[in-house]
């Protein structure tokens, strides 16, 4: 840990539920570790960490990767980096970034947050793209297409 300047003031207790901040900062440490772990020379007689014993500093492997599917959205979305690395927490602003107030955030929020600001990304999209004239009229052949799942020797299908 202390050659890959990981923190050990983010190990926690086993079983405790963990505050949405200090899972950003454990999935940073480890992602960093991985990415830098190669490029450390090791004392002779010293086995370098595999991502899996790196995974495990904090919490297990499978945890990691369930945090994974979500922390990995949270790169595209700047404000809420801005948010998990913030030093202080101020209840307003807090109510303000999320639209609600709780005392511990989890991931289940996050994932939900996420997937709210995707919504509404897509939905500017749309706005733009149709630029007010509504949905595009999706057009189907007047005739449907007849599929043959027969083979016939010698013959091109067209």
């Amino acid at each position: 840990m202390t050659a890959l300047d990981m923190d050990m003031g983010l190990v926690g207790k086993k079983g405790a539920p963990s505050p949405l901040e200090l899972i950003w900062k454990r999935y940073v440490a480890i992602t960093k570790a991985i990415s830098v772990v190669g490029d450390i020379d090791w004392e002779s007689g010293v086995k370098k960490p595999s991502q899996t014993e790196l995974m495990s500093v904090y919490g297990g492997k499978s945890t990691f990767y369930e945090q994974q599917k979500i922390l990995h959205q949270v790169s595209s979305h700047p404000d809420m980096v801005k948010w998990l690395e913030r030093i202080e927490s101020d209840k307003d602003e807090t109510t303000e970034f999320w639209g609600f107030y709780k005392s511990m955030y989890v991931l289940k929020d996050l994932e939900q947050w996420i997937k709210k600001r995707n919504a509404e990304a897509e939905k500017e999209k749309e706005k733009g793209k149709g630029k007010g004239k509504g949905k595009k009229k999706v057009t189907e052949p007047s005739t449907p297409v007849k599929k043959s799942h027969k083979k016939l020797a010698g013959v091109r299908k067209q």
